[in-house]
């Protein structure tokens, strides 16, 4: 790591919830590196994609399946602001 990533990255206040966080993603990338498959032990089941629209949220205490409705919100709100976007 160079002199400016290194000050960069230490100038968070990472937190032990951060270190939890953290630790289970790496652990989905090695997974899925090594295995194609990102869940293993200790770690909440991460499904399959399916064309559902739904998506892992992961937190320090638990690991959910929400649904995304990101894409929605986004088509709202250019067709709600479409006069700023027109040119």
């Amino acid at each position: 790591m160079t002199g400016e990533r290194a000050a960069y990255a230490a100038s968070f206040n990472f937190t032990q919830a951060d270190a939890v966080v953290s630790q289970r993603l790496m652990g989905y990338w090695i997974n899925f590196a090594y295995h194609s498959d990102p869940n293993g032990p200790g770690l909440p089941t991460w499904s399959a994609y399916t064309t559902q629209k739904n998506i892992l949220r992961l937190n320090v205490n638990e690991a959910e399946v929400v649904v995304d409705s990101f894409p929605e919100q986004q088509i709202a709100f250019l067709w709600n602001h479409a006069e700023i976007l027109q040119y």
